[in-house]
């Protein structure tokens, strides 16, 4: 288990056993945070620069909190990880935070990697299938790798389904390998 997904899975607890809104609306807020960090360079060197104190980066948290209007209990979150010097895996502990949530709640996260980007519903499609199949909610945590051609690879409770072009011309060379070799 990773730092990061210690500390979400803390979040999670935490958020669980407070009282406060809920797991979704926290995360929800926290994922807020995520994308303007992405969006804003000067916020994120800010943040995760080393030059910047943790008072200031704490001042920082207050005033951005305040303007997404995210709750105290992530506020306090998110001042806890720069008091403890982890401010800079806070986007990691975002990203677990998904996978901690659905496994706490019986649902597993998989990890689907095509070729070229694909629609959302069709992530919703295949989603639905492997949750038909293994009887519990699978998400899936997109990427795209140029390397695979065509196709997709999707890893789901630590089997790996290859269905790209890749692996299927790999099998092909393979064949020929083992047919040439009887040959002689």
């Amino acid at each position: 288990m990773s730092v990061s997904s210690i500390y979400a899975k803390a979040f999670y607890d935490y958020v669980k056993t407070s009282g406060s809104k809920g797991v979704e609306v926290e995360q929800k807020e926290l994922q807020e945070l995520a994308v303007l960090l992405q969006e804003s360079k000067e916020l994120k060197l800010a943040l995760f620069g080393p030059m910047i104190s943790s008072k200031e980066k704490i001042a920082i948290i207050e005033q951005v909190t305040e303007a997404l209007k995210i709750s105290k209990l992530t506020k306090f979150f998110l001042i806890f990880l720069v008091n403890k010097r982890r401010f800079n895996i806070v986007e990691n502990i975002i990203e677990d935070l998904d996978q901690v949530r659905l496994e706490s709640e019986g649902g597993l996260l998989g990890e689907l990697t095509t070729a070229d980007p694909i629609e959302d519903s069709q992530v919703q499609e295949l989603a639905k299938a492997f949750s038909d199949k293994l009887k519990r909610t699978v998400k899936f945590k997109v990427k795209t790798n140029e390397q695979l051609l065509a196709g997709v690879k999707i890893i789901v409770n630590g089997v790996s389904y290859d269905g790209s072009l890749k692996a299927q011309l790999d099998g092909l060379k393979e064949s020929f390998i083992r047919q040439s070799n009887q040959i002689h």
